[in-house]
């Protein structure tokens, strides 16, 4: 989460906690730093998620993913990032000059 203040509130701090979710406060200023994990993680998910759903629908007679159906989707997506290995992240994080540390 970024500093804003309306992100958090006792409500979201409480669904958070009763779902098991952590919460991250993201220090001011840094998400310049984090553009690294759009660019070598969650971009790369997006696409693999694009064609998992494509084939899914040409594939399928359903028109709606239920959960049972987003568990085995979600599953093949992270195979596949597993696949790719963290050679993708280091190299994100290596773009904006995170990594490596101390440099």
């Amino acid at each position: 989460m970024d500093g804003f203040s309306g992100h958090i509130s006792l409500s979201v701090l409480e669904e958070a906690r009763k779902n098991e979710i952590i919460l991250v406060k993201l220090p001011p200023n840094s998400t310049h730093y984090l553009q690294a994990l759009d660019v070598a993680v969650f971009g790369p998910m997006k696409k693999i998620w694009g064609n998992i759903t494509r084939k899914f629908y040409c594939q399928s007679q359903n028109k709606s993913i239920t959960k049972s159906v987003f568990r085995v989707l979600l599953s093949s997506i992270m195979e596949r990032m597993h696949e790719e290995g963290t050679a993708n992240l280091f190299n994100g994080f290596r773009a904006t000059g995170v990594w490596p540390l101390g440099k």
